[in-house]
């Protein structure tokens, strides 16, 4: 059993969530115990009541244990796995215990999904899904109204991102953390419903170039 303890193994622990956040729950783990993984590429999503959050790994090789289970809540530093370096790994036995069969089948295509997240930048910080939030109870639409950021800009934590419209009120939505905006998926304008995902954020990171304009029609 002395290989297990040679191998080297990377640790996989809760990020930070911003200066007001201090836990999270587990949403879901995209891969299980013994399955292969790739530096950056996304292994756990862990949502708070402001963001959504993916964890990559630190390194490629083999996920060994899950020690948090989907469901649970973490704080900030919490251990939720190991990654064994690909080439030092003993075989890894799947610990079912770990994993959320329910939800295997819809876990393959958000992994897929997450994964294109990270292609779009260049570094390996967490991806922030910034949410539209309730604006009420009776409140099921609203409009994109202000744009205060665009793709490529840096931002602080608590920095206003956008202003959020109903026929009640007007909501400004502010940064969860610093980093860097990766992608605005509703221009100014759309209408959207609470809990769609409105910006991402390439946490401390910096974003893939912005897309080139169209040119116009000749």
């Amino acid at each position: 059993m002395m290989e297990e303890k040679d191998a080297m193994a990377s640790e996989i622990r809760v990020p930070t969530l911003g200066e007001s956040v201090a836990e999270a729950t587990i949403g879901q783990w995209y891969k299980k115990p013994g399955d292969p993984v790739t530096a950056d590429e996304p292994l756990v999503e862990l949502e708070t009541d402001k963001v959504t959050v993916e964890v990559p790994a630190g390194i490629s090789g083999i996920l060994g244990d899950i020690l948090v289970g989907e469901g649970e809540t973490v704080g900030v530093g919490t251990l939720l796995g190991t990654i064994i370096e690909a080439g030092s790994a003993p075989v890894v036995p799947v610990a079912e215990k770990a994993t959320a069969p329910a939800q295997k089948t819809r876990s393959e295509p958000a992994a897929s999904e997450a994964a294109d997240n990270h292609s779009n930048s260049q570094s390996g910080g967490a991806m922030i899904d910034v949410k539209a939030p309730s604006a009420g109870e009776s409140v099921t639409e609203a409009d994109v109204g202000t744009l205060y950021v665009k793709v490529g800009d840096t931002v602080k934590a608590d920095d206003p991102l956008f202003e959020l419209e109903t026929d009640k009120a007007a909501l400004e939505v502010v940064a969860p953390v610093a980093g860097t905006i990766a992608e605005i998926l509703h221009p100014e304008g759309a209408t959207i419903t609470p809990g769609d995902v409105i910006i991402r954020i390439q946490e401390g990171g910096t974003a893939a170039s912005a897309p080139t304009k169209p040119e116009a029609p000749k």
